[in-house]
């Protein structure tokens, strides 16, 4: 039982991680990181608008 365990659950792991990755990728809507500034802010000036 164990041995059969150890076979399985690679190709479970897998299956679970593509599967993952497709919804990620594919399915689900892409999300707002920057809170949908639009454009690319340097790092001195993030800091100073904090």
């Amino acid at each position: 039982m164990l041995s059969w365990l150890r076979v399985a659950a690679w190709p479970v792991a897998a299956g679970v991680l593509a599967a993952l990755l497709v919804l990620e990728h594919w399915v689900l809507p892409p999300r707002e990181a920057d809170g949908g500034a639009g454009e690319a802010q340097s790092y001195a000036a993030a800091v100073q608008a904090a």
